[in-house]
């Protein structure tokens, strides 16, 4: 039976700034005051430091098309292309958008590369990480790196070292410098990792395969002590709440093996503390993915994606819950013949995903239930494989999607 989890407090920690801060001298110690926003009247407000969150199309998303990292600044239309390859994806932005992290391999079949960093404007491209120094996992041949995650902090960055079964050794590297943290032998892990809001862990999966169970755990991103939380789950995606508990997709287990796995249910749960699961969402013979916690007018809600168990029948749809109104999911969008992984979630409340995988169309829309144009799917290019929101989005990035 479905149980109400604890109540979520929404993500609005890690939003991009907008700090309006105008100062007004008379002498020389200065009186900061509150200024407008263009366009909004606003009365003046204490010396104080006011973050707002953005509002949709406020937030740029960045994505991979034709071997080249892409900046759409509003996420309404085509972006500018800011990399020359020879083949560059799998963007990861850093908190402020002054730079982005990327994957930089000699083709699109390569199923990795180096890790590059530049400015956002595509200035200042440098290596980052020298394939050399990176630890090898047993069942590769050569080190090299896939799935970036910048940390919320902005120190650190995040990524996978693949060997050549699924998943690979979860390394972290200072953004600075590209050192390698020095930390206890890194964990097997899946690609679709998760920052915890403060930076300081990671939410992890070890890598899936067709007999044995999921294990969900955490990494102390300054250590790399691992600690695990779920030991026998189904798991197909990691995110967090803002008072630090993990929730997790699951997909269901079919009924000759569920008894080796707890959950065998498919939903979305939260470990809450001691370990303890509790479900957010969950129903038999459904397959759940793509969690994350997003921005809502009750102040809390989590947002993920289900499909049929049924592989045949490959079409998803977007949901979300306000878990503090009603535990009755909300259907924003269905019949959507999506790519996996299929989205992401920003702190404007926007959420992004690729269709048709043949054209690999990115498409982004708002979620307000009371703005029915907000609410409409949005093209905002084609023959896109892989994509990120900044970190303060907190949903996980799309990695690169091989040719069809």
């Amino acid at each position: 039976m479905t149980r109400t989890p604890p109540r979520l407090r929404v993500l609005f920690g890690f939003t991009i700034a907008l700090v309006l801060v105008v100062s007004a001298c008379t002498d020389l110690e200065a009186e900061p005051t509150t200024s407008s926003l263009p366009g909004k009247d606003r009365a003046p407000a204490p010396a104080t430091t006011t973050t707002l969150p953005p509002e949709p199309g406020e937030v740029p998303i960045f994505y991979a098309k034709g071997g080249r990292i892409h900046v759409s600044e509003d996420a309404r239309s085509p972006g500018k292309p800011v990399s020359d390859g020879p083949y560059d994806g799998q963007p990861a932005p850093s908190p402020d958008g002054s730079q982005v992290a990327f994957v930089r391999s000699a083709g699109p079949n390569d199923p990795g590369g180096e890790l590059w960093v530049m400015n956002t404007d595509g200035t200042n491209p440098e290596r980052l990480v020298y394939p050399e120094l990176l630890p090898v996992p047993i069942d590769a041949v050569a080190p090299y790196v896939r799935s970036p995650r910048w940390s919320p902090d902005g120190e650190k960055i995040a990524f996978v070292v693949p060997g050549e079964l699924e998943g690979g050794l979860l390394v972290v590297a200072e953004a600075a410098s590209g050192a390698l943290r020095e930390m206890a032998p890194p964990p097997q892990a899946a690609d679709l990792f998760a920052w915890s809001p403060d930076g300081s862990q990671i939410a992890f999966m070890s890598a899936p395969t067709d007999v044995s169970p999921i294990m969900v755990g955490t990494m102390d991103a300054e250590t790399g002590e691992t600690s695990e939380a779920v030991g026998s789950s189904n798991a197909t995606g990691v995110a967090w709440t803002e008072d630090a508990a993990v929730l997790f997709s699951n997909a269901p287990v079919p009924g000759e093996m569920a008894t080796r796995y707890e959950p065998a249910v498919g939903g979305i749960y939260e470990i809450a503390s001691r370990n303890e699961v509790e479900a957010v969402v969950a129903q038999p013979e459904v397959q759940y993915a793509d969690p994350a916690v997003v921005a809502a007018s009750s102040g809390e809600s989590v947002a993920y994606t289900s499909r049929s168990a049924d592989p045949a029948v490959r079409t998803l749809s977007l949901w979300r819950v306000d878990v503090s109104l009603s535990p009755a999911p909300q259907l924003l969008a269905e019949g959507l013949v999506a790519a996996s992984p299929a989205t992401a979630w920003n702190s404007a409340g926007e959420v992004a995903y690729l269709l048709d995988e043949q054209r690999r169309i990115l498409t982004a829309q708002a979620t307000n239930p009371d703005d029915a144009d907000q609410r409409a799917p949005r093209t905002i290019d084609e023959g896109v494989t892989s994509f990120a929101w900044p970190p303060q989005s907190l949903g996980a990035a799309a990695a690169d999607i091989p040719p069809q």
